[in-house]
Formats: C-alpha cells, sequence, structure tokens
C-alpha cells in the first residue's frame, strides 16, 4: 500500500527550481458552451429547412432527425476547428516559491512549497461514458497543505495508463459502493488511505484542474525531481 507524505523542502535549493507554466482545461469551459449554443442553434435551423423543403409538420420525426444531425455535425467539425485554437486562460504556474492555477493572471488556488505539503495520488475508473470512453480512467495528484488542496488530473485510456511508467505509485480508489467495504476488510491502515483520497476526491470533483495526459506526465516529473520527498514510493 502507498501511503501519503507530509514534508518540506530539503533537496535542492530555491534557486536551482526552474519556474515552468503547464496548460489545463483542454476542453476549455467557454468552448464547451459554444458548442452547445451551437448544437442547439444548428438544430433549429436543420429542423426549419427540413420542414419547408418536405412542407411537413415541424416536429414530424424527419425534421427532427435532420435538425438533430445538422446540429452533431456543427458541433463535430467546429470542435475538431476550434479545440487546437481556443485558449483556455488557465494555467498550472510552478515556481520555487509557489504551485497555483492561475486564470487570466489572478489567482484561484496555491501551494506554498517551501512548507510541508501533504501528497495523495489515486486513480478510478470512470462508469458511465462522458468526453470519453466508459472504462476510461480519472488518474490525479492532489497536494494539500492545511485543509487547502490543490488537485490535478488527466482522463486516460486503460492502455495508456499501462505504459505509464510511474502507474503504480497511484493507489486504485475503490467504487463508491465498495469503498466502505473496502475499509472494513482492510484494516485501519486501509480505511485512514480511503478516507483521505476520499476527501481529495471530493475537492477534485468540484475545484480539480484537468490537464492533458502529457501535461500531466509534465507536472507529475516536475513534482519527482524537485521534490522527490513529497512523492509517496512503491
Amino acid at each position: 500500500m502507498i501511503e501519503d507524505s507530509k514534508v518540506g523542502v530539503d533537496i535542492t535549493s530555491n534557486e536551482e527550481i526552474p519556474g515552468i507554466e503547464i496548460a489545463i482545461d483542454p476542453e476549455p469551459a467557454g468552448l464547451q458552451r459554444f458548442l452547445a449554443l451551437l448544437f442547439l442553434i444548428a438544430s433549429v435551423f436543420g429542423c426549419v429547412i427540413a420542414t419547408s423543403i418536405s412542407s411537413g409538420s415541424v416536429c414530424s420525426p424527419l425534421a427532427i432527425f435532420a435538425g438533430i444531425f445538422l446540429g452533431a455535425s456543427s458541433v463535430y467539425i467546429a470542435d475538431k476547428l476550434l479545440k487546437p485554437r481556443w485558449a483556455s486562460n488557465r494555467f498550472l504556474r510552478l515556481t520555487p516559491q509557489a504551485i497555483e492555477v492561475v486564470f487570466k493572471e489572478q489567482l484561484n488556488m496555491s501551494i506554498d512549497p517551501t512548507v510541508p505539503v501533504n501528497v495523495l495520488m489515486w486513480y478510478f475508473k470512470i462508469s458511465r461514458r462522458t468526453r470519453v470512453p466508459k472504462g476510461w480512467y480519472v488518474i490525479a495528484i492532489a497536494l494539500e497543505q492545511d485543509d487547502n488542496y490543490l488537485p490535478v488530473y488527466s482522463l486516460i485510456s486503460p492502455q495508456t495508463l499501462e505504459l505509464l511508467p510511474y502507474s503504480n505509485q497511484f493507489v486504485l480508489l475503490p467504487p463508491r459502493k465498495e469503498r466502505q467495504k473496502a475499509q472494513t476488510e482492510g484494516g485501519l491502515r486501509q480505511a485512514g488511505m480511503i478516507r483521505r483520497l476520499q476527501t481529495a476526491e471530493t475537492y477534485r470533483n468540484m475545484d480539480g484542474v484537468e490537464a492533458s495526459v502529457e501535461d500531466f506526465e509534465v507536472y507529475f516529473t516536475y513534482l519527482q525531481k524537485h521534490y522527490p520527498t513529497w512523492m509517496p514510493s512503491s
């Protein structure tokens, strides 16, 4: 079992730690709102056009199908064209003085790396289809300091998860229905770990920042290289 760690920085001086910025939000909220609005407008437009061509009812199955088809097609094309160009304006900024989430240069969350930090690392299987297929995983790291959490996560396929060289350092969080049983059967140590992961997962679900798998690896590697005494060991 992997335990969380809570230690200060003692392996290098601040001057030796580089500052970097990591892009987050591969699916920006602004883009998702735009695509939802586009789907609505295109669906209505397609429905009206189909109705005018067929001279049928606006609520006919054909008109509804045509509207949904045009809406879905418009969203698919727009997503492919806009996603590479739509900046999220949120970054994970890593410096010797702070690890922080910044949105339009305004601070959202911050951790002070010069004082004790608790690191929790976990993953769990997605039980229903969302933006990714059912069966993919959420993989997450939360930095906790005085009950202040900074959770970063990524959505990852089972095949990619198996290829990650550090995947064995993450704890599998049981499904919600199985957690009570796992706590009871696993003893005090297991129960304590699951409780801590549940708390971190709650914060991730509310305030977590998503990174692509590639940027998540950059983040993990940065922490592992510059703050190895934080990181759990297998």
